[in-house]
């Protein structure tokens, strides 16, 4: 779960759940409700102070820069 607490009061937050875990389209309302209620108790799904992206996919790999020879003579 990634948030970002916005100058407004409300939160942004993007949660991803990995395919493999096994969760389903359908399961996602209620655990976004449970992080509401048991992370974030200063804003609010019902109140539109808390909005929620939900991915559901799966990890390709891990990439980083890494410094090449000829980019850093």
């Amino acid at each position: 779960m990634d948030l970002h607490y916005l100058a407004n009061g409300t939160v942004s937050g993007t949660v991803i759940l990995l395919k493999e875990s096994g969760w389903k389209q359908e399961d996602v309302p209620s655990l976004l409700a449970s992080l509401d209620e048991d992370f974030l108790p200063d804003v609010d799904l019902a109140q539109g102070t808390l909005t929620y992206t939900a991915v559901l996919g799966e990890v390709l790999g891990n990439y980083e820069a890494t410094p090449t020879p000829e980019a850093n003579p």
